[in-house]
């Protein structure tokens, strides 16, 4: 077991003591966790649904968001691109060039060094590809 549980106990009394009132609640340690949120450019990020695995590009472009979870304080956010540094920001946007077909590396660390933090995601892009059926208005 990395970490217990703390049993918080608060009581609190009226200064002449004839009023009482105590709580108690139990935390739990967790570890802090990234996720990446597709972000859409009229509808924003849609956070319902985090993205793992794969991602298959349906556009030439497509904006990612970044979220940390469970860090102390905030997270310095870092990007990767097939091992190349993307930014800093809490979003980033990927772009296929030409008419070739392939996968990048997604890549997402957010760090808090103050309190010696960091959580990492991964994810594949495939970019190039058509989807092969009709949409629901057959475009």
């Amino acid at each position: 077991v990395r970490y217990r549980n703390a049993e918080i106990t608060v009581t609190v009394t009226s200064p002449d003591n004839t009023l009482v009132g105590e709580a108690k609640t139990t935390l739990s340690a967790v570890d802090p966790i990234t996720r990446i949120y597709r972000s859409d450019p009229l509808l924003g990020p849609n956070y319902d649904v985090a993205l793992t695995g794969k991602y298959t590009m349906s556009d030439t472009e497509a904006t990612f968001r970044a979220v940390g979870y469970y860090f102390a304080s905030l997270p310095t956010l870092e990007w990767r691109v097939n091992s190349s540094l993307g930014g800093n920001d809490k979003d980033i946007t990927v772009r296929s060039t030409g008419s070739g077909a392939g996968t990048a590396q997604l890549q997402l660390s957010a760090k808090d060094t103050a309190h010696y933090q960091s959580a990492e995601s991964r994810l594949s892009v495939l970019f190039g590809r058509t989807s092969g059926g009709l949409g629901i208005f057959g475009l």
